[in-house]
């Protein structure tokens, strides 16, 4: 029985390490990380990184709430957001947020991000549209992005 306890004790130790680097809400319950998941890019970006930023409002010099970089394979980018670090850099800290907000594509498959080359979120529509950012694990299609340049609007 001693030894099941000292076992009992043991798997506390690690899920108690585990958790700490988590967020939790106002009543200590466990909040994931966020992931973005788009689906269904053009083979020409296997291969490349991309990145994904999300943003509260649209200018010409967006503010960054969540962002994140990572490889793009088998058409398929899977994002960990993180608050950003001024503003263009991921942190420690991961996005536990939610909400509405513009989800922004980059890829970066010529060495370098450029803004002109971007893609919004508009759904089924013509105009960039705010996602509702609700769940861990968001997964849109490619199809549901057109190409905007926040820097012109």
């Amino acid at each position: 029985m001693r030894r099941f306890y000292k076992l009992l004790g043991i798997a506390a130790i690690v899920a108690a390490i585990g958790l700490a680097g988590c967020s939790a809400d106002d009543d200590g319950e466990y909040i994931p990380p966020t992931y973005i998941v788009i689906e269904g890019l053009p083979s020409f970006q296997n291969g490349s990184e991309g990145t994904i930023r999300i943003f509260s409002e649209l200018s010409n010099s967006p503010i960054n709430a969540g962002i994140g970089y990572s490889p793009i394979s088998d058409g398929r980018i899977s994002v960990e957001l993180s608050v950003p670090h001024n503003n263009l850099s991921t942190s420690q800290t991961k996005w536990t947020g939610n909400g509405s907000y513009y989800i922004y594509f980059m890829s970066n498959v010529y060495g370098s991000y450029y803004p002109h080359d971007g893609m919004i979120y508009v759904g089924n529509g013509q105009e960039p549209q705010k996602y509702n950012i609700n769940e861990s694990v968001i997964t849109i299609p490619y199809s549901a992005f057109m190409q905007y340049d926040y820097r012109e609007h």
